[in-house]
């Protein structure tokens, strides 16, 4: 494994950016592919369960089921829309973001939800827009490639590399965006030690390249 200098180039870390984004990219087509195979058992379990209804009898005041193709049709979609908001929604959300900073700006590791108890058996017949969901924040976890941000990070990384020890979360914007890109890219430890969200340079002997 290739120890690292002090020094982190421009040209290093556009690479690296490169090769998160590709990464980032397969991630979310292959969750998006599964979300696409897990949608055709979901709207047949949909259709079984309307075709299971239209069975039951039907109140005297009103007319059956068969003749009525338009209540059915509807009903499918109703289901098949609520079950969209099931997996999408904030109240049953089956993916978590990990970290966030108080400022507006996400650090997310996107995790399956494990403080879900009865909630969790509820919300999984919204797998599959779950992980559609899922898959498109993988996509926007992509970094663009700017090459004042990467100048800035390559900054960021210097300084935290002298310290080698932890230092405070910064306060100015521009410095929090080359952070978080440090922290996926896997530079940097990020913490909330003792209440104080702070920042650490990861050992030259334990970060890939």
């Amino acid at each position: 494994m290739t120890s690292h200098s002090l020094e982190l180039t421009p040209d290093d870390l556009s690479l690296r950016i490169f090769r998160w984004n590709l990464e980032q990219c397969a991630w979310g087509g292959v969750i998006l592919a599964c979300s696409a195979l897990l949608c055709v058992p979901t709207f047949y379990g949909t259709l079984v369960f309307v075709t299971v209804l239209r069975t039951l009898p039907s109140p005297e005041w009103t007319t059956s089921w068969n003749e009525q193709d338009g209540i059915s049709h509807g009903l499918t979609v109703m289901i098949l829309v609520f079950l969209t908001w099931l997996g999408c929604s904030k109240w049953s959300t089956l993916f978590v973001s990990e970290h966030a900073d108080s400022n507006g700006i996400e650090l997310p590791e996107w995790k399956l939800n494990d403080r879900l108890g009865t909630e969790l058996l509820v919300a999984i017949p919204g797998i599959a827009p779950a992980l559609a969901l899922h898959g498109f924040r993988m996509f926007g976890r992509c970094f663009s490639r700017n090459r004042r941000r990467i100048k800035l990070a390559c900054r960021t990384y210097a300084y935290l590399k002298e310290q080698d020890t932890w230092v405070p979360y910064p306060d100015f914007l521009s410095q929090r965006q080359a952070v978080i890109l440090l922290y996926h890219l896997g530079l940097i430890h990020f913490s909330n030690r003792f209440g104080k969200q702070e920042i650490r340079v990861r050992g030259s002997s334990s970060v890939p390249w």
